[in-house]
């Protein structure tokens, strides 16, 4: 399994969310990217829960990334 990218640092971040907010949709991407492995540390919590398979979780997880990016 590849594992995710590693996070952005604090001035990545800003610079990418300015990037995004300019219009550039490959900055986009590149900030719900780059959160992924947050998203792989939340699943972890809920492993414990046999009726969700991890795949839905980073699904579900992915949604808010995009959300929150969009609405950041």
């Amino acid at each position: 399994m590849k594992s995710f990218p590693n996070p952005l640092t604090p001035s990545e971040e800003k610079y990418y969310i300015r990037k995004y907010t300019e219009g550039d949709l490959e900055a986009k991407h590149i900030l719900i990217e780059r959160n992924l492995r947050l998203v792989a540390h939340v699943i972890k919590k809920y492993q414990k829960f046999p009726k969700k398979i991890p795949e839905d979780l980073i699904s579900i997880g992915t949604i808010g990334l995009i959300k929150a990016v969009v609405t950041f």
